[in-house]
């Protein structure tokens, strides 16, 4: 389902590696697609980045993870660090065909301007359509003198957009860096609003 993660793994000849990766592409499509950032002390990422076309990564059969769509609500706001976005862009694409009644804002934020990658032009893109926004966040804009979105961190806007989209049938979304998902958590409850507002997925 969209929102789901997948488990990779590689062999090496010290054994296998796995680590779980947020799945991009929508449900039904032909291809998996997986929004990674290379952590050149990492394990898995730098065996990634040095793969080409022929090499083998096997894919763990099930998908796992919570992180799901509400279809019994209407209104959808998406707080993101970085890769976070992953399950996101999965929800968002399968609902590009036929969004109904929903309508989805994501915040997606980064230190700089490059971690957004490809998925900042597609989103952006898609934001002429009515039913969605998409709102990139940059915590060092002094990176890129040209940057035109919101400054600071990704939590650091979101109670302002928390208060442009309050109604009684919305859900919160947040997945990431847990310091970021830890402070969402904390201002819903200071909003009042009950803990089933949010649904969440740390990564660690």
């Amino acid at each position: 389902q969209a929102g789901q993660y997948a488990t990779l793994v590689v062999e090496t000849e010290n054994g296998k590696i796995a680590r779980p990766y947020s799945i991009c592409s929508a449900p039904g499509d032909k291809t998996l697609e997986f929004y990674c950032d290379l952590e050149p002390r990492g394990e898995f990422t730098p065996l990634a980045w040095d793969m080409t076309v022929g090499s083998e990564i096997y894919v763990q059969d099930e998908a796992g993870g919570s992180l799901l769509f509400n279809p019994d609500l209407d209104q959808h706001l998406m707080v993101a660090t970085v890769t976070g976005a992953g399950p996101f862009i999965s929800m968002i694409r399968k609902l590009k065909p036929d969004p109904q009644s929903h309508k989805v804002r994501l915040l997606h934020g980064c230190s700089y301007g490059y971690e957004l990658g490809d998925y900042q032009d597609e989103l952006t893109a898609l934001a002429v359509e009515p039913w969605f926004s998409y709102t990139p966040v940059m915590s060092r804009p002094w990176s890129d003198p040209h940057w035109e979105g919101e400054r600071g961190r990704a939590e650091d806007v979101f109670r302002k957009y928390l208060d442009q989209d309050l109604t009684d049938k919305i859900q919160v979304y947040a997945c990431g860096h847990t310091g970021m998902v830890a402070n969402i958590e904390a201002m819903i409850s200071r909003a009042g609003l009950p803990p089933k507002v949010l649904r969440r997925e740390l990564y660690v």
